[in-house]
């Protein structure tokens, strides 16, 4: 193999391995619980929105208050 064509492969080799770690490495999303009927499952009794279950690539990182200040 040309000392080149080894520079560009290992170049290649470390690009995709810097991004695999941004794919199987997601963010987590920051919900709370803002109360309601107490259904879990209901969307709007969460903080944006979404119903937190981790799974699908994405993780959530889940706050329920105690109701005190």
């Amino acid at each position: 193999m040309k000392p080149k064509a080894a520079v560009k492969m290992v170049a290649t080799v470390f690009a995709l391995l810097s991004l695999s770690d941004a794919v199987c490495s997601p963010a987590q999303t920051n919900v709370s619980w803002n109360g309601g009927s107490g259904n879990w499952s209901t969307g709007g009794d969460w903080s944006g929105g979404v119903v937190p279950n981790n799974g699908g690539g994405k993780t959530y990182n889940v706050t329920i208050s105690n109701g005190q200040a």
